[in-house]
């Protein structure tokens, strides 16, 4: 947290190298550390080291931290921008298997799935509909929950892509 704080762009970089390197005890290792080492990968958008972060994780016979939701979502979403071969539907594997264990997801994890969907239909050049839909209901989920900007506009502008007109449906209203 001080890191972000203190240093920008490749002066973060270096300093969460080095901090990465001093987490060769999972005995001190909390949820708090991990979150914030992926927030500060996050705003450096050194997404491949948000992957490879959670999956040592994983890896640790001794460390459960990867399977928390908050850590998982942070993972889903840099697989998402990561985008290499096969992140996507990782991403989205990571995200159903979160939403089906979950008792009070929040909207950001509906909203999640709405953008991997729609970063799906993107990648088809507008022709996948398959995701375009699948993007709206996730979007239309996240939004029933809690309306916020973020959703509202996504599933508004999925919805026009789609098809359907201001004046005619009582949705984009």
């Amino acid at each position: 947290r001080r890191a972000r704080e203190k240093y920008q762009g490749d002066e973060l970089a270096k300093e969460l190298a080095r901090i990465r390197l001093r987490l060769d005890n999972t005995e001190v290792l909390t949820a708090d550390i991990v979150v914030n080492l992926l927030l500060s990968y996050r705003d450096i958008q050194d997404y491949d080291a948000m992957v490879k972060l959670v999956e040592t994780l994983e890896m640790l016979p001794t460390c459960d931290l990867a399977d928390q939701h908050n850590i998982k979502f942070h993972y889903a979403f840099a697989l998402n921008r990561r985008n290499s071969p096969g992140d996507r539907e990782k991403a989205l594997q990571v995200m159903l298997q979160i939403l089906q264990s979950c008792d009070h997801p929040a909207p950001d994890m509906f909203c999640l799935c709405g953008r991997i969907y729609k970063d799906i239909f993107l990648d088809s050049d507008c022709k996948d509909d398959t995701s375009r839909d699948n993007a709206i209901e996730w979007y239309r989920k996240g939004f029933e929950l809690q309306s916020s900007l973020y959703s509202g506009i996504n599933l508004a502008v999925l919805l026009m892509v789609a098809g359907q007109q201001f004046e005619t449906s009582m949705e984009l209203r």
